[in-house]
């Protein structure tokens, strides 16, 4: 598993295919000024290269040694788990994950399956590729509550935990996991 420390002002790499993540805040439909009132949130994902979102519509250039290829995207989904919400003095802040179809949460851990191409258009369609394995969905930002004014920067890690992972494989078969459809 690879450990992602996010801070507001990311920087952008010309040339590769990099993740952004936008940490959006929505407010909530309190009226007052208590900061103390959870919020939702938004913590969004995108596929950028060369400063730009990208998408299965999209080509992809200056890609190889030379910089003369172009690609496409074919399929893009990957998992977040450990996810903590960090304030300025690095505190981790309390959350709560919305419960949906892509999100999961149980006594070992959470996850969330973000899914950035759907399977209808362009090089994602199935007919551009060999061996098609995506879906028509897509998934493009976890979300819960929060304290949101507190959060300065997010951490989390790409992968399944390993607790989570036994946990669920020794609780489910393949057709009652979490994010089984």
């Amino acid at each position: 598993m690879y450990r992602t420390i996010l801070c507001m002002n990311m920087l952008h790499t010309r040339r590769f295919l990099f993740l952004t993540f936008l940490m959006a805040s929505i407010m909530n439909g309190c009226s007052g000024d208590s900061t103390d009132l959870p919020a939702a949130f938004e913590l969004r994902f995108a596929a950028t290269a060369n400063g730009a979102e990208v998408g299965c519509a999209d080509k992809i250039s200056g890609v190889g040694p030379s910089g003369r290829h172009q690609i496409g995207l074919s399929d893009l989904r990957f998992y977040v788990s450990n996810l903590r919400l960090l304030d300025a003095k690095g505190n981790p802040i309390p959350f709560t994950l919305d419960e949906n179809e892509f999100q999961y949460k149980g006594d070992s851990g959470s996850v969330a399956l973000i899914d950035l191409t759907g399977n209808t258009e362009g090089t994602c369609a199935g007919a551009a590729i060999a061996f098609p394995e995506g879906t028509a969905r897509t998934h493009k930002a976890i979300t819960g509550k929060t304290l949101v004014k507190e959060v300065t920067s997010v951490t989390f890690d790409l992968g399944v935990s390993q607790p989570l992972m036994k946990a669920t494989i020794a609780n489910n078969t393949a057709e009652g996991g979490p994010f089984s459809a």
